[in-house]
């Protein structure tokens, strides 16, 4: 079965919808810029129809693009626990939405997958997910230590 999400996001990054990444001159319009003016039920319906999973699975385990450090696509490994696994984003997501969330990523966050900020008394900041929640302590799961958990005391 193919992920739905990797057949409908990643192949929005090979330019569907005739828009061309190769060449384009550096007064254009860039991809991400013109696909933010595109209808996302149109983009969504494209890669539908002119999609190729094969060529979108390349792209999202590229790591420029970086899906990979937070998301999975149903493999046993979890990244960290950052982002939502793209194989089981459920029913309720639509095609639109998906193609929305890859233009607009911190447009809707999933719950569970809120970044909190936490300032101590002493000022010191901390950052990250949410991982657990005890009487005495929070852990948070730090994004820019590739997930790495902090305990803080409460």
């Amino acid at each position: 079965m193919m992920i739905r999400s990797l057949v409908v996001g990643c192949l929005l990054l090979l330019g569907l919808s005739g828009i061309s990444v190769v060449g384009q001159s550096s007064s254009a319009p860039n991809l991400e810029q013109q696909l933010a003016g595109e209808n996302t039920a149109r983009l969504a319906k494209d890669a539908r129809d002119k999609g190729d999973a094969q060529r979108g699975a390349i792209l999202f385990y590229q790591p420029a693009f970086t899906c990979t450090k937070c998301h999975t696509c149903g493999e046993d490994r979890t990244p960290f626990g950052i982002g939502p696994d793209l194989a089981r984003v459920g029913k309720e997501t639509t095609d639109a939405s998906i193609v929305e969330s890859l233009l607009k990523p911190s447009k809707v966050i999933r719950k569970g997958f809120e970044t909190m900020v936490l300032v101590l008394n002493d000022g010191t900041t901390f950052t990250g997910l949410l991982a657990k929640e005890t009487p005495g302590e929070l852990v948070l799961r730090d994004p820019g230590q590739d997930g790495k958990l902090v305990t803080i005391s409460k």
